[in-house]
């Protein structure tokens, strides 16, 4: 059964001056300090089953 594609309205995507690098899946991210990991994996391509964005 596909993932059903939809817009994540979970925690807002982060501004900030200072980032982080994080590994997810073997894969290197770098978002805003503070941003979630499920916003990051989403950054990063990964898709991670949710039942709710919040």
């Amino acid at each position: 059964m596909p993932l059903i594609k939809e817009i994540d309205y979970g925690t807002p995507i982060r501004v900030a001056d200072t980032a982080v690098t994080l590994t997810i899946d073997g894969q290197s991210v770098t978002v805003p300090a503070g941003t979630s990991v499920m916003a990051a994996a989403m950054m990063a391509g990964t898709q991670i089953p949710k039942l709710c964005a919040t």
